[in-house]
Order: C-alpha cells, then sequence, then structure tokens
C-alpha cells in the first residue's frame, strides 16, 4: 500500500470515527431533553407551595408507593387540596375522560373517534350533570367548587410555567378550566362504564348457566 493510499485510509476512518462520535453525542443530547421535557410535568412531591384560597395550612405527604395523604383542618381546604393534587398527578386523564363523556375527543384527536363522540353526545351525559349539580345541596356545590378552584390553580400555574403534562403539547392544546359539571360529568360516565361492565358479566354468567359451565361471581 502507498503512502497516499494509507494517508487517505486514515482520513476516511477519522472522518467516520468523528461522525460516529457527533451522533452519538447527538443521541445523547435528544435522549437527555427529551427526559428533561417529559420530566418536567411530574409533581412536586416536596417544599412548600402557595395555593391561594386556603383557609389554613394543608398538609401532603406521600407512603412509599407515591400515594398522597392529604390532611387540613376544615373541608374547604381538604377538597381544594384534592383538586390540586389529582391534577398534578392525572390532569390528562382527566381531561380525556370529561372529553370521552361529553363527546368532544375529536377535537384535540381527530376524526377517528368522531363515532365515539357521536355516541356519547347521543347519551347527553353533558345534560345528567348539570342537572345533577342543579340539585346538590349548597354544602356539596360549595365542595365541588373548592375541588375545581383546586384543579385550577394547578392547570393555571403549569401553563404558566410550560409545565403542562406532555400529551398536551403533542396534542398541541391546554385544557380547559374545570368545573363541580365536569366533576360531576366524571361520575356519569364511571357509572356508565360499570353499568356495561355489569350487563356484560350478566350476559356471560347466564350463558354459562344455559351451558353448564362455572362462570366466576367476583
Amino acid at each position: 500500500m502507498s503512502v497516499v493510499t494509507q494517508r487517505r485510509t486514515r482520513r476516511v476512518a477519522r472522518w467516520i470515527g468523528y461522525t460516529a462520535l457527533a451522533l452519538v453525542i447527538l443521541l445523547l443530547l435528544a435522549i437527555g431533553g427529551g427526559y428533561a421535557f417529559a420530566r418536567r410535568s411530574l409533581p412536586q412531591v416536596s417544599g412548600e407551595l402557595a395555593l391561594p384560597g386556603l383557609r389554613a395550612p394543608v398538609t401532603v405527604y406521600r407512603d412509599e408507593w407515591g400515594v398522597p395523604h392529604i390532611e387540613a383542618e376544615n373541608e374547604h381546604d381538604l377538597y381544594m387540596a384534592q383538586g390540586y393534587v389529582v391534577a398534578q398527578d392525572r390532569l390528562f386523564q382527566m381531561d380525556l375522560t370529561r372529553r370521552a363523556a361529553a363527546g368532544r375527543l375529536a377535537e384535540v384527536i381527530g376524526p377517528s373517534q368522531l363515532e365515539t363522540d357521536k355516541f356519547f353526545r347521543a347519551l347527553n351525559l353533558r345534560r345528567a350533570a348539570e342537572a345533577s349539580v342543579q340539585s346538590y345541596q349548597p354544602w356539596a356545590k360549595e365542595l365541588l367548587e373548592a375541588y375545581a378552584t383546586g384543579v385550577n390553580a394547578f392547570i393555571a400555574e403549569a401553563t404558566a410555567q410550560n409545565r403542562l403534562p406532555i400529551e398536551f403539547t403533542l396534542l398541541g392544546y391546554v385544557p380547559e378550566p374545570w368545573s363541580p359539571v365536569d366533576s360531576a360529568l366524571i361520575g356519569k360516565i364511571m357509572a356508565y362504564d360499570l353499568a356495561a361492565t355489569s350487563r356484560q358479566r350478566s350476559t356471560g354468567s347466564s350463558c354459562a348457566t344455559r351451558s353448564g359451565l362455572n362462570w366466576p361471581t367476583s
């Protein structure tokens, strides 16, 4: 091999090495950036937070499984802190569930959810939730308002600090304010889901009985 050929071979090998190193660095930066981007929305689990509207100090601690426990001096603060903490942990799930119940998934997910939206709009769970809230006693409405205030405090804080869950960024939208009707709406779709599950199990049990099979009852 000539000297010129050897030099060219070394240059090519050096170029390949530099390119591979650059690609590894870019990959590491991308992974680190993605991790930091996703981690920014994790709930704060230590220190102190200012939550406007509280009537007394509230303590929130998490057990070894990460489950939050709330200690408050009155029900208003308990429900308000609960709203904030649940939103910290599950805001996207909360928003997607109320959208599903109201028939508004296609607005953020796309045409693939149109049939689902038509079905739930026909059920009109939103109107049922509104009627339920109107029938509640004043003390119940007050607690639902306190809960909604806590949820909205987190939404406002996370939006201002660009710390909304990554799903909102990927889908390109910001959650709307929470209301007492939204909380009732979650209850309506949960009741619908449980009723549908019960019907399925009842049908399955009936079929199993006719065929002589033992069907689990719990």
